[in-house]
């Protein structure tokens, strides 16, 4: 991946707060802006990077997205399936 990009700003507090469903389109155009695209396929949702799988985890550490908030962006993804492709 390349240079870290600051999907939102960053304010130093003991808990995370939630992503809002309005800040994930902003969160996914980076994603794409940084070479990442996400394909749902018949066993659920796979990342690539270039032509390299990336892993969710991989993903949520960098972007610093917590477990609750990843399962509201992926929630979103398979409701608007922004990338629009299926395999």
């Amino acid at each position: 991946m390349t240079e870290k990009v600051k999907w939102r700003p960053y304010t130093k507090v003991l808990s995370t707060r939630p992503i809002y469903e309005r800040e994930i389109p902003k969160l996914i155009e980076l994603m794409e802006a940084d070479g990442l695209s996400c394909f749902i396929t018949d066993t659920g949702v796979e990342w690539r990077s270039g032509r390299y799988l990336v892993t969710p985890k991989v993903i949520r550490d960098e972007w610093e997205i917590t477990k609750s908030q990843w399962k509201r962006v992926m929630d979103y993804i398979y409701r608007k399936n922004p990338w629009e492709v299926e395999v």
